[in-house]
């Protein structure tokens, strides 16, 4: 039976950037066939896998991952020395490789020893990479659990996410016609600005304008296009209601003086709190202790498919998977970490029976 470096190895030799997964995911079919395990779902958001309970009492628990991988667009040599993995030329793809490497594993000790366990879901997505693509085309209503975790943080394994922010993006298109009275749109922008310093917001919620760019038209208008953002510790209908506050600053400025306003709103991800009360948490400590695992907080950047499942009413942890330095030339992980990894995957899993699932999840 093949441990996890010989897992991680063997998914590192498989390229699949963002929007090239299929390979992949043919691999990991293959896998889930000769193991005769049941793919619920397997299409453009990825695959969901799903292991048949063999006990009584334990709840359904999810596990995430994604299947894309940053790329340099170089073909990456893995190198093994020192008991870390790392690359020469192209990135290693340890996020989310890592991951996948540890589930193949855990799924592999599940059958052959036996261990008594409740139905096990793996969701596996695409696109992470460009923006939680597969995550969010997912049918949720395909998963039965409700609680998980997803591995896909970097850092040493025991570390946790509990909370994070939600960000949009805001897209403020101006237009005039100019003529000898019309003032310059970088003018319109100023007064928008100084109308938005002036609300009472929220000190939880940032705005910032990120740039903008100005265009003289061949018919002789102007255009003013700005990007900006939004994020804050809070849910996506408190935070979309702020925003109205600030769209209403745009609108203002561009009626007074004369110009068109189109404003387009997207949300990057929602945010989540997780409250320390709820199984998902509990359990995470518990099998953190059986495995002798220390824990603590962690604080990330960005958001994960985390965000997408826990708004979806998915109760979903972030967890730290044991990878160093993603997205990087230098990014690496240890063989030790990842034998962790799969310990907290077990841990979790076979620490679960008879554990209460109180209806406490906060967005």
């Amino acid at each position: 039976m093949k441990n996890v470096a010989d897992y991680f190895e063997e998914l590192v030799k498989i390229q699949a950037p963002s929007g090239q997964e299929e390979q992949l995911i043919e691999h990991l079919a293959e896998f889930c066939q000769t193991k005769g395990l049941s793919i619920t779902y397997k299409g453009r958001a990825g695959l969901l896998i799903q292991l048949p309970a063999t006990a009584e009492g334990f709840p359904p628990l999810l596990f995430n991952a994604h299947l894309d991988h940053h790329t340099n667009d170089s073909i990456p040599e893995p190198i093994f020395e020192n008991g870390y993995y790392h690359s020469i030329g192209g990135q290693l793809g340890a996020d989310c490789k890592v991951s996948l490497a540890a589930m193949l594993r855990s799924i592999d000790c599940l059958l052959t020893d036996n261990m008594p366990h409740g139905v096990v879901e793996w969701l596996l997505t695409t696109r992470e990479e460009e923006g939680l693509v597969g995550a969010k085309l997912f049918d949720k209503q395909l998963i039965t659990s409700s609680f998980g975790y997803t591995l896909d943080a970097p850092g040493r394994v025991g570390g946790y996410l509990m909370n994070s922010e939600t960000h949009v993006t805001v897209s403020v298109d101006y237009l005039q016609e100019v003529t000898a009275e019309s003032l310059p749109l970088t003018r319109v922008l100023r007064a928008a600005i100084h109308r938005i310093r002036h609300l009472h917001l929220s000190d939880k919620l940032t705005f910032m304008i990120d740039r903008y760019q100005v265009e003289q038209q061949q018919n002789g208008s102007e255009a003013l296009q700005v990007w900006s953002h939004l994020q804050a510790e809070k849910n996506v209908a408190d935070v979309l209601q702020e925003l109205e506050e600030i769209k209403r600053c745009f609108y203002e400025a561009g009626s007074q003086y004369g110009a068109r306003v189109d404003i387009q709103v997207h949300v990057t991800y929602p945010g989540f709190q997780i409250t320390k009360e709820h199984a998902a948490f509990r359990l995470f400590q518990k099998a953190a202790r059986n495995v002798g695992i220390a824990t603590k907080p962690v604080k990330e950047e960005g958001g994960s498919d985390a965000n997408i499942l826990n708004e979806a009413g998915i109760t979903t942890i972030l967890l730290a998977a044991g990878y160093e330095a993603p997205h990087k030339p230098d990014e690496r992980v240890s063989v030790a970490e990842l034998e962790h990894l799969v310990e907290l995957i077990l841990a979790l899993i076979t620490c679960s029976r008879g554990i209460s699932i109180p209806a406490v999840f906060q967005k």
